[in-house]
């Protein structure tokens, strides 16, 4: 608390939320979350696009967890580290609480789209808050998880090719095509792409909520950083 409040001291405006463990005792309460946000970041974040980048990195020193991380990109290109959290565990109530800290605290009356990989904690968190559900909010996957994950079940370099070519492109001659070659190649990896709603992985379905952003790679980059 008292490295927190320092925080706060020297960056004025910065947004701070705590919750606490229920069993705590009475003398001391223990913290299973806590979420901040400099106040500088929150004010260059009003200027951004908006589309943020979320996920989660090991916490690699004597306290065990994980940090979840919200980051997303000026006018400049330039990565643009917004929010934190620190948890115990990415679950269901850890992203839950998260993600309503931060659309309550930082983000506001912004219409949002998020990129994230599709961890179910978040995925249950977008579709069950209220203030995250369409069209206050949109939620769109990585090309690069998906890809990923398409390779880990049907291993092939022309797959994983033509899995970034179809979710990148923004023409419909294009996409067909790439449906096509898939399809020729592995009718069972097309079904399992097909299954996996195609505006929250397809350029040419998106109606633009994504601003080109394709991977959460801005977020992977500060994790590297940051460890």
């Amino acid at each position: 608390p008292k490295y927190i409040a320092t925080l706060q001291t020297l960056n004025p405006n910065t947004i701070v939320k705590w919750f606490h463990t229920p069993n705590g005792s009475s003398h001391v309460a223990t913290f299973k979350y806590i979420f901040w946000a400099f106040g500088p970041a929150i004010n260059a974040f009003h200027l951004c696009r908006p589309v943020i980048s979320i996920d989660a990195c090991h916490l690699r020193g004597s306290y065990k967890g994980k940090m979840l991380i919200v980051v997303t990109k000026d006018a400049n290109n330039n990565i643009l580290p917004v929010s934190y959290a620190i948890v115990d565990e990415e679950t269901i109530n850890s992203w839950s609480w998260f993600l309503y800290q931060f659309i309550h605290f930082v983000a506001q009356d912004i219409q949002l789209c998020v990129i994230s990989d599709r961890h179910q904690g978040i995925i249950h968190a977008m579709a069950n808050l209220e203030e995250w559900k369409e069209p206050l909010g949109y939620h769109q996957f990585c090309l690069r998880h998906i890809r990923s994950n398409l390779m880990k079940k049907y291993k092939s370099v022309r797959l994983k090719s033509f899995c970034w070519d179809i979710g990148s492109t923004t023409q419909k001659r294009k996409f067909v095509k790439y449906k096509k070659q898939i399809k020729a190649i592995n009718l069972e990896a097309w079904q399992y792409l097909d299954q996996i709603d195609k505006s929250q992985w397809c350029i040419f379905y998106d109606e633009n909520h994504r601003w080109w952003l394709l991977t959460t790679n801005i977020s992977k980059s500060i994790n590297n950083t940051l460890r």
